[in-house]
């Protein structure tokens, strides 16, 4: 009989371990929490009671990051984290990165916050498409990037005839995404 007490110790200890009242947590489910810089943390909210919550701060394993779309750990070659995205709002953006329109930047919520931002990969046959916000298939949308010429400044005293799309390169780069989005405009 005394065993039998000293394993329902053991086992009530053991599932505490690393278990808090839920401040955050408003229903179940799991959650992106920015506990790791590398998007690998998560938050699983479980009902503890008729009215509160009980959550579990957890890491994915090295080598993966936590999905916010499949709600579990996955692999880190189509979803990284991207910190240096400034999210204002929820949502997809364009990845500035890209020049195919193969990938998007989600701003994602987590427990009464926006989250680390992450690059999502595409599926294959499918374009981002920044107008609806997710990917289509690649023939219900053409990804256009603007091409620019960027022109060296003349040796000082010379002139130079600047082709009509030439960007000045010493511009703020505020000012060069204006005349960037100005040029894609207008053509």
């Amino acid at each position: 009989m005394e065993k039998e007490y000293f394993c329902v110790v053991i086992l009530f200890i053991g599932l505490c371990h690393g278990v808090s009242e839920a401040i955050e947590c408003t229903e179940r489910g799991r959650f992106p929490n920015d506990e790791s810089a590398d998007c690998r943390g998560y938050t699983m909210c479980l009902l503890g009671g008729l009215t509160n919550f009980t959550q579990y701060k957890l890491m994915c394993p090295m080598g993966s990051v936590y999905s916010h779309l499949e709600k579990q750990c996955t692999n880190a070659t189509n979803y990284k984290c991207y910190p240096n995205f400034n999210c204002t709002s929820v949502g997809n953006f364009e990845d500035p990165e890209s020049t195919d329109c193969s990938s998007y930047v989600a701003c994602i919520e987590g427990l009464g916050t926006i989250g680390t931002p992450r690059v999502v990969g595409c599926p294959s046959n499918t374009l981002f498409n920044p107008t609806v916000g997710v990917c289509v298939n690649d023939t219900e949308f053409t990804c256009v990037t603007p091409k620019l010429t960027v022109v060296e400044k003349p040796p000082s005293g010379e002139a130079s005839e600047k082709p009509s799309n030439a960007v000045n390169t010493n511009l703020p780069i505020s000012i060069m995404y204006f005349i960037i989005l100005l040029l894609f405009t207008l053509n």
